[in-house]
């Protein structure tokens, strides 16, 4: 499921691909209005028309398949209108880096046996050290 973040304020959207084409297919025009996709909405419509009047013989086939294909668009076009827009696309599966550059299950993890924690900022230190390189205080 694609992940889109607005990087101005950080808000994260995500859409369904295969439902994006379902909901396209089965109510194509109200659905591109329903997103926002007012240029697709409309260009929905034309086409249609398009292909009904050019096509008018083979309207019954040409018109359904005109519907099916768009609708296979809709996930292509909601993908470009966020990278247009300045979103950037959030892999899945994939963590922000953390400040200490140590993974999110290496958090709370105990110190490692060589090193201790100082005593007045707490933070990790080797065991043979003199001096913390966190606060600067002689240990």
């Amino acid at each position: 499921m694609p992940t889109f973040e607005n990087p101005s304020n950080g808000h994260k959207e995500s859409y369904d691909s295969q439902i994006s084409v379902i909901w396209a297919i089965l109510f194509g025009f109200f659905y591109f209005m329903f997103i926002g996709q007012w240029l697709h909405a409309i260009l929905y419509i034309v086409i249609i028309i398009a292909t009904a009047v050019v096509f008018a013989p083979l309207l019954l086939i040409v018109v359904p398949a005109t519907w099916i294909i768009y609708g296979f668009l809709a996930p292509v076009i909601l993908r470009r209108w966020y990278l247009r827009n300045g979103w950037r696309e959030i892999e899945e599966g994939v963590a922000a880096p953390l400040t200490d550059g140590r993974p999110w299950w290496a958090q709370n993890a105990a110190p490692l046996p060589d090193t201790r924690d100082c005593p007045y900022c707490a933070e990790p230190i080797k065991r043979a050290a003199k001096l913390c390189k966190h606060c600067g205080h002689s240990v």
